[in-house]
């Protein structure tokens, strides 16, 4: 990341996505409450409530730190190129990120030992169009948003 979008917070930004979506995929009020095709108030709104909900359990940000980092490796693993569509690629495109660390993450919870390797990841993004499918038109429509995390955790457990 370039030290202008590392200074306007876009770390924060991305780890902020992936546990609202991660979170907000599976919920009793059904996938993504509230979310309306623009991610700013979700997201809010999810901040809002996982700091409610860390003031008053000491452990829920240890165990969250522990499932990003472990989606961090398994991406290391599996994808060549990691967040980047390419290994000369300067940027990490959020609608990518997310699609890749939520759906990791989601494969994960569903499947703690993935039997994938990276070049079957790599063939199965390709013929699932993947690079196709993680452009910014229309991103934050709600049904591009679950079809491109649904891409990823399904090639990961093999579905």
């Amino acid at each position: 990341m370039s030290e202008k979008v590392v200074d306007q917070r876009e770390r924060e930004e991305l780890v902020t996505r992936f546990f609202a979506y991660l979170n907000g995929w599976d919920t009793p009020a059904g996938r993504f409450p509230n979310y309306r095709d623009r991610p700013k108030k979700y997201l809010y709104d999810y901040l809002k409530s996982a700091n409610d909900a860390a003031a008053t359990d000491p452990g829920l940000t240890g165990n969250m730190r522990l499932e990003f980092e472990r989606m961090l490796g398994v991406v290391q693993k599996l994808f060549p190129n990691g967040f980047r569509k390419n290994a000369t690629a300067n940027t990490i495109p959020r609608v990518r990120f997310e699609a890749i660390a939520t759906g990791t993450a989601l494969a994960l919870r569903q499947k703690q030992d993935l039997d994938i390797t990276s070049e079957q990841v790599v063939a199965q993004m390709k013929e699932k169009a993947f690079d196709k499918i993680v452009v910014s038109d229309g991103a934050n429509v709600r049904s591009k948003l679950e079809g491109r995390i649904e891409i990823v955790r399904a090639i990961l457990v093999n579905e």
